[in-house]
């Protein structure tokens, strides 16, 4: 029997086809077992610190794989949590700003070695140490090493009184003494970042502000939509309810505070759909200098400036605005339990908030957990295990990688479909050959 020409190559074309969604479908699922298993430790969390509620998103090479939401945004409502409450971020509002920092940097309309005397004028006092007059620069208040203080109390950390511009919110430190000599030690300063907003806002237009120029960035050019600065007049459809763990460890609503002070540091509002989307900005702008920032400008923020710890499994530095993880490779009994080497990322504390965003870009991954509960709960460490946790299960049904030369970057499904096509074609090509 003679069979068509078009019928042998629809047959094979499917089973083409057929092979790339068994591939696809093996991925999938691993997805699933992951997030179960993330599941599990997120209500773990839940249970042992009493996190009123948790918002959670996974990315993976530039797809969103999960985001949900667990427990209560408003327990006296008993609104639920979802992937779309908006929460403080606390902190990670920090490596946000960097966003406009490099772009300034990449027009040249910034030098991170000037002194900030130059752009600050008589706006910020010229300061000594041990008696001999100083320069800071803003490549080391972005660092935390311009010897700027942070918060001496809960009194400025739960500020109660706002600012009406970022030249303003100077006023609460800048006559205040180093508390050590610029470039010389590491000490984290929120307020050293409300110098680098400052110093930010000099070079920008009459007509913008750093809060303008900020959400420009981030609404229009990064689809961001539902980060807003934290104003406490604004109703803001999904804002969540925030909590602190008193004493006595029983929950109780989390002091009232305003961070118009302090916007450049840790002023902002965001969901964890929105942070994934930042982290692949991140990831996208290391990769090529086709991102939003250039490969060049992502390096600088991502360098290893400064030690400031470690942990059993890592060592920790801080870079330009973005805190980085080293796994120790040697006397680290537990370092193989994380199946990665790298990550940069950044924690942030506010009034009944904590936050956290890793990304690991060899494997092109995001995960952001965000709560409205301070001062527990262990958000990095949980963070970490969500990541790791994804990492394994994906890494599974990867079949690109052959080796610690592929650092995670080649497309799974592309791998063994490059041979299958080539075989199918001669395949074809015998068959029709015979017709």
């Amino acid at each position: 029997m003679i069979v068509p020409k078009s019928f042998v190559i629809l047959v094979l074309l499917n089973s083409l086809m057929c092979s790339d969604a068994l591939i696809g479908n093996d991925l999938s699922n691993r997805i699933k077992s992951a997030i179960s298993q993330a599941t599990k430790q997120i209500e773990l969390l839940r249970i042992q610190s009493k996190v009123p509620g948790v918002s959670v998103g996974v990315s993976y090479r530039g797809e969103e794989i999960w985001a949900d939401g667990f427990g209560f945004a408003n327990l006296e409502s008993g609104t639920p949590c979802t992937s779309r409450s908006l929460h403080r971020i606390g902190s990670i509002t920090k490596p946000v700003s960097m966003l406009l920092l490099g772009k300034l940097l990449e027009e040249n309309r910034l030098d991170l070695d000037r002194t900030i005397y130059d752009y600050l004028g008589d706006k910020f006092p010229r300061k000594t140490f041990n008696g001999n007059e100083v320069n800071i620069t803003l490549r080391q208040l972005v660092s935390h090493m311009g010897g700027i203080r942070h918060y001496l109390s809960d009194t400025e950390f739960y500020q109660k009184v706002g600012c009406d511009s970022i030249y303003e919110s100077l006023n609460y430190f800048k006559d205040d003494p180093l508390i050590a000599e610029p470039g010389t030690e590491y000490h984290y300063s929120s307020f050293g970042y409300v110098t680098v907003g400052a110093v930010l806002q000099s070079v920008l237009t009459e007509n913008e502000t750093f809060e303008s120029a900020m959400l420009s960035i981030l609404k229009n050019q990064l689809g961001m939509r539902e980060t807003f600065f934290d104003e406490v007049s604004e109703i803001l459809l999904n804002r969540i309810s925030n909590y602190q763990l008193n004493e006595e460890n029983q929950l109780e609503i989390a002091p009232f505070v305003d961070e118009s002070c302090r916007w450049p540091g840790g002023g902002l509002l965001s969901n964890v759909h929105d942070l994934l989307k930042f982290g692949n900005v991140m990831i996208d702008s290391n990769k090529t200098n086709n991102g939003f920032l250039t490969k060049a400008t992502v390096d600088k923020l991502w360098d290893k400036v400064v030690p400031i710890g470690a942990t059993d499994i890592f060592n920790t530095f801080y870079g330009m605005g973005w805190q980085l993880l080293e796994r120790k490779s040697t006397d680290c009994s537990e370092c193989e339990t994380v199946p990665f080497s790298y990550a940069v990322g950044h924690s942030g504390g506010s009034s009944g908030a904590i936050a956290y965003l890793v990304i690991v870009p060899e494997e092109e991954m995001v995960v952001s957990l965000l709560t409205n509960v301070s001062p527990v709960p262990p958000l990095i460490e949980v963070g970490i295990d969500i990541m790791s946790t994804f990492i394994e299960y994906v890494n599974q049904a990867d079949y690109s990688r052959e080796g610690e030369d592929s650092h995670g970057n080649a497309i799974s499904t592309n791998s063994k479909m490059v041979p299958l096509f080539v075989l199918t074609i001669f395949f074809i090509g015998n068959l029709l050959r015979d017709f």
